[in-house]
């Protein structure tokens, strides 16, 4: 393909037509010296992209691939185009287009003539200058009608011709070169009708090699660098300080001036050769340029999932560092990572620069990163300009394809990250995924292993063999010529006191790729709860290597998948220990204290269960129980219990029943309901259980079982059933990813409001639209303002317990800032005085982790009262308080909904985003105050009691964003919500003759009984 006609478009894209006369733009494709590509495939128009600035150079291909050539006709003519926005020429020569996009600033300086001769060539005019000029620069004609810019033709460093084809030459008035410079457009009058005269020689200032300015002007000198004006006297120094100080975003000119002739002038200068020893400059047309810092900030997943892919090399990888080699020199870059694959937040990572070459340093740039477990593929990306470019282009790192450098180099050169102990022991490499990007690949050793080197272990076989198990392993894929299987090790997933136990193997086989040997678990060894995941450690004298199992034989699941007697062994200690299938298909094994409940007579009573409902499977199906129950199924105060009270209170389906512990505390809020109560681990709770058509929970199903089994005839008979979430608290403070439908927890998901159904259980969960609905929460039906009992006004705080407290000894405790905060924000004299002085009285919460440690509070009961887990009822103590004090606890959101004020106390917000994360903004999205110490607390406290406890309006106003249930009908939406999903949960409601009769009987029983007469 030739191309024999460019034009610009109206709009100033680019047209192509061929020497057939054929408009082929859309058949063509532009290739970038730089190595983007851009074509408007079926359109008659190509847009260039609007952030290029600048020179550029590119290639154009056909539909095949094949190289276009351009028409001799074409060579060395400079075709213009002039809009509001820019200005712009094209060249072609010989096989390559060459174009330049500037910003038309339109700030315009009218000089002298510089005109020697005007003649007529033809169609052209020939213009004769008697100065030579650097691109860019344009030929303006003004007639009466128009001012357009021309396509023009260099004939030599001193003469144009211009083509006046579209132009009438007896309307023009006069003519122009247009020398276009960085934040401005000299004017030179070429021929004019007109006089003009608005230029004085002067004989121009220079800039010395020392930063220093020199000038013959008797006038004062003024320099300005964007908005900024400064004075250039004998102390003026240009200097790398001096350029910091009023470097901004964008590119910004050094320009001075003066006063001639009664009038400020700018004036030119000359720079010497050596003015590239600042590195933040660089020069346009004899303009020295201040280089912006071309940053990106905020949101950028846009920019993320559209950023083209940018080759790069490696150099010097070590666990200390890196330099990322560039294709071309730089002029500004910011590395960046993502948070994890591609989602953010995404943060900037320091480098620094040298030509092509960024220089990543690791020191403390990933401390934060070893505290936390789990595996992240953060991917690199660069904010980069080029020299040259006046703006930067957001890039995705690729490793190029002559890079020698693989996973295995970058393996042996990872890092290692405080703060992770054994297993959780965190890991990061520099590692280059199946689409050669490049990112940091950050988790525990076993998952670096995975990624790297491909090996993949499984267990063939488990045989219980008195109080040992013996288990038969395969590892596949060819291990290096120096590796050998070294043992097999059971590690411990508790991180603040890991264990580690060791057990030899023996070789049953070895042929091509396949290794099969075996190892035997016993109980020497010493062990702590809860769970133990395997694993098989290969490797040299130098190097071991943890493989995670993560396939399963069918066999050995079918084995592991029997009743419990069969494969569990027990202590004389009291301990148990076997193994389990994970949610991921490994194999692990749980060793913990036998609890209360597990004892024989449950056992049997299970087993025993099991039969009678199995004998008598459709009367009870018949029967489409429901069972309700909150945490541990000891608790009678939350969403599920409000849930039940309302439908015994008001005949619901009548066969739904609650599960709870008869050594519970709150069994007596049940005690004129209890015909419908189940008393845990007794018979027929066992029967109902396995009868049951669906849970209805605060928490998930397990909770009213065991949530140690999974393997148990109830256990499997319960993974079968669907699950109604009441929930326990509002989302958004902090994520829950256990709730997440990738779980395969939860089944129907009850939402207190439409922003948390849309926003978090749909967006951030992942359920659909038929998985969720939004009712309002049931305890809230019982929600009063109840601040008039009490003889005072209570401000109620409850803190969060944080996951890095666990396990800490007393000592250590009252060493951390948790302590420190509260304790100084409990002995405060101030509040202490403004509490007594305005009849207020702290009370003060503990979550049931802080038992070890409530002692250690130093509380004042003249004005602060303290409880302990379900020492009162919560939702009574919300419902007298006038306010609430707490940092990250969902429980904040029911005060919301009461219309009291709420302060966040959040003086670890920073730590508390990352190792918990959050769905809500904390900047734009809570709806109190939030402070960061104890004397911020303090101050805020006092505004509220001197303001009678009054809501502030910035919060008030968040409500109708927040919740849209205020009617006290929570319960009966629920009611009908599981009703309206009869299909999803496998239940039915069909009111037969024998269930009318029974309901009836019921009833009447309720009355004979004053069942529910006076239940809470």
């Amino acid at each position: 393909m030739k191309i024999n006609q460019f034009n610009y478009t109206p709009n100033g894209n680019f047209d192509f037509v061929d020497s057939d006369g054929k408009d082929v733009t859309g058949e063509v494709t532009l290739h970038f010296v730089t190595g983007e590509i851009l074509n408007n495939f079926h359109h008659k128009f190509i847009k260039i992209p609007k952030e290029l600035w600048g020179y550029r150079e590119v290639y154009l291909t056909d539909s095949n691939g094949e190289r276009v050539l351009f028409d001799e006709q074409l060579m060395q003519m400079y075709f213009t185009n002039n809009t509001k926005e820019k200005l712009e020429y094209v060249l072609f020569k010989k096989n390559i287009m060459c174009f330049g996009i500037f910003e038309n600033n339109r700030v315009k300086e009218k000089f002298q003539t510089l005109v020697k001769k005007l003649s007529f060539e033809g169609k052209f005019l020939c213009v004769k200058l008697s100065n030579e000029f650097e691109m860019p620069y344009f030929f303006e004609i003004h007639t009466k009608t128009q001012k357009k810019v021309v396509d023009f033709q260099k004939k030599d460093n001193y003469t144009y011709l211009l083509d006046l084809t579209s132009i009438d030459v007896d309307e023009i008035e006069s003519i122009y070169l247009n020398d276009y410079k960085f934040q401005k457009q000299n004017y030179y009058c070429i021929y004019s009708n007109e006089e003009i005269n608005d230029y004085t020689e002067y004989e121009s200032p220079r800039l010395n090699t020392n930063g220093r300015m020199e000038t013959f002007l008797n006038e004062p000198i003024i320099g300005q660098i964007g908005n900024n004006h400064f004075s250039i006297d004998h102390d003026f120094l240009l200097n790398d300080s001096f350029i910091e100080k009023y470097r901004n975003q964008k590119d910004q000119s050094f320009d001075i001036f003066s006063f001639i002739n009664n009038k400020i002038v700018q004036l030119n200068y000359e720079l010497p050769l050596n003015i590239v020893k600042y590195a933040n400059c660089y020069i346009f047309k004899d303009t020295l340029i201040i280089r912006g810092f071309r940053r990106v900030t905020g949101d950028i997943t846009k920019m993320v999932n559209t950023a083209n892919v940018l080759p790069v090399n490696l150099k010097d990888v070590s666990d200390k560092g890196l330099k990322i080699i560039f294709p071309r020199n730089i002029s500004t870059v910011q590395i960046i990572k993502s948070t994890n694959k591609l989602r953010g937040p995404f943060s900037e990572i320091e480098s620094k620069v040298n030509e092509n070459i960024v220089n990543i340093i690791f020191d403390n740039i990933f401390d934060d990163l070893g505290r936390v477990n789990g595996t992240k593929y953060m991917h690199l990306f660069a904010n980069i300009s080029f020299e040259g470019e006046k703006t930067s282009k957001f890039y995705k790192l690729t490793l190029s394809n002559e890079s020698e450098i693989n996973n295995r180099v970058l393996f042996n050169n990872k890092i290692s990250l405080e703060g992770g102990i054994g297993k959780y022991h965190q890991y990061l490499q520099i590692f280059k995924n199946e689409k050669e990007e490049l990112l940091f690949l950050k988790g525990p050793l076993h998952n670096l292993v995975k990624a790297t080197f491909g090996f993949s272990a499984q267990a063939l076989d488990i045989v219980r063999q008195k109080d040992t198990y013996k288990i038969t392993f395969q590892i596949t894929n060819l291990l290096p010529n120096d590796y050998e299987v070294q043992f097999v090790r059971l590690i411990n997933r508790n991180v603040l006191s890991p264990k580690e136990n060791n057990f030899g193997i023996k070789i049953i086989s070895k042929e091509n790729e396949l290794l099969i040997f075996e190892s035997v678990i016993d109980l020497k060894h010493e062990y702590v709860p809860f769970y133990w995941d395997v694993f098989i450690v290969v490797g040299n004298d130098m190097l071991s290597l943890p493989i995670q199992l993560d396939r399963l034989s069918t066999n050995i699941k079918n084995i592991i998948d029997v009743d419990v007697f069969e494969k569990e062994i027990r202590t004389p200690q009291n301990t148990i220990l076997y193994p389990y299938v994970t949610a991921g298909g490994s194999l692990a094994f749980t060793f913990r204290n036998v609890e209360s409940y597990e004892n024989t007579a449950n056992f049997q009573k299970e087993i025993k269960a099991h039969k009678i409902y199995n004998m008598f499977k459709k009367h009870f199906d018949r029967k489409n129980i429901w069972i309700v129950f909150e945490k541990n199924s000891f608790g009678a105060h939350d969403n599920a219990f409000h849930f039940f009270k309302y439908m015994y209170e008001n005949e619901k389906h009548t066969n739904t029943y609650y599960v709870i512990r008869k050594d519970s505390p709150e069994y007596k809020n049940l005690s004129n309901m209890h015909d419908k109560v189940l008393d845990y681990m007794s018979l027929k709770y066992f029967i109902y259980m396995f009868a049951a058509r669906v849970f209805i929970s605060s928490d998930t199903k397990f909770h009213a079982y065991n949530l140690q089994r999974r393997d148990s005839l109830l256990a499997k008979s319960m993974m079968t059933k669907k699950n109604v979430f009441l929930q326990h608290g509002m989302n958004g403070i902090k994520k829950v990813p256990v709730f997440h439908k990738k779980r395969g927890l939860l089944d129907l998901i009850i939402a207190p409001s439409d922003f948390e159904r849309e926003n978090i259980n749909i967006k951030k969960w992942g359920y659909d639209d038929s998985e969720v609905v939004s009712t309002g929460y049931a305890r809230w039906d019982s929600y009063t303002d109840k601040t008039a009992e009490l003889p005072y006004h209570q401000i109620f705080m409850m803190p969060t317990w944080r996951k890095s407290m666990e396990g800490m000894t007393q000592e250590q405790f009252i060493n951390t800032e948790f302590y420190r905060e509260y304790q100084t924000f409990l002995k405060s004299p101030e509040l202490k005085k403004v509490l007594t002085e305005n009849n207020t009285r702290l009370a003060f919460f503990l979550h049931p982790y802080f038992k070890n440690y409530v002692e250690l509070f130093d509380i004042d009961e003249s004005f602060t009262d303290k409880y302990g887990y379900l020492d009162v009822d919560m939702g009574e103590e919300i419902m007298k308080s006038s306010m609430m004090v707490s940092d990250y606890s969902s429980v904040v959101w029911d005060m919301f909904y009461l219309e009291k004020p709420v302060i966040f106390y959040q003086f670890d917000q920073e730590d508390y985003l990352k190792s918990e994360g959050a769905y809500l903004n904390y900047e734009k999205d809570l709806f109190g105050d939030v402070v960061f110490n104890s004397k911020q607390v303090v101050d805020t406290i006092i505004k509220y009691v001197e303001s009678g406890f009054i809501e502030e309006t910035q919060y008030a106003q968040l409500r109708t964003k927040y919740m849209n249930f205020h009617d006290h009908h929570n319960s009966e939406r629920i009611y009908r919500a599981i009703l309206s999903k009869k299909k999803l949960l496998g239940i039915e409601n069909r009111w037969t003759l024998s269930r009318r009769i029974a309901r009836k009987f019921w009833k009447i029983k309720k009355k004979i009984f004053h069942y529910g007469s006076a239940s809470k």
